[in-house]
């Protein structure tokens, strides 16, 4: 299963068409259909930042925000 691999995930975002979105990963990129409130009730990994993109903590290294 895909989420085998989650500790690979950077983040989820909304895509450009509604009802999509894009899964960005160390390898890849991909566009799915879904929302973003169904993969956040379904992942315990992901952490919501804003209304449009779900992150994966383990995988952000630094900050531009003091």
């Amino acid at each position: 299963m895909l989420l085998e691999y989650y500790w690979q995930f950077y983040y989820i975002a909304t895509a450009q068409f509604p009802n999509k979105l894009e899964l960005v990963t160390r390898g890849t990129r991909a566009e799915f259909v879904g929302n973003l409130t169904q993969v956040l009730e379904k992942t315990d990994f992901l952490v919501q930042v804003s209304q449009s993109l779900l992150v994966n903590p383990k995988n952000i290294t630094s900050s531009c925000f003091s």
